[in-house]
């Protein structure tokens, strides 16, 4: 699986660096009958201009269709957590 993260308007922390390699790694394994180089996983985190808020969205390209999933939370970690699980929900 091809991982790409972009943040805006915040540092990530390596926790949450960390979160969204071990999520990816876990969807990959759901994911048996693609190739790894036919998945393309792309997350955009933003800290939200009002209050402090964070956004996560998600972006799974698979090979005939893509799949989006965008959560906000209240810390980054929450919005990459609920992000994965409303994806992991959608590719079930």
């Amino acid at each position: 699986m091809n991982l790409k993260i972009q943040h805006k308007n915040f540092d990530m922390s390596p926790r949450v660096q960390q979160l969204i390699e071990k999520k990816a790694k876990k969807l990959e394994k759901m994911l048996p009958t693609f190739a790894d180089d036919s998945l393309d996983l792309h997350v955009n985190m933003e800290r939200l201009a009002r209050g402090n808020q964070y956004q996560a969205g998600l972006v799974l390209a698979l090979p005939q269709t893509a799949i989006r999933v965008d959560q906000v939370a209240d810390n980054a970690t929450g919005s990459v957590q609920n992000g994965f699980d409303e994806l992991l929900r959608k590719v079930q």
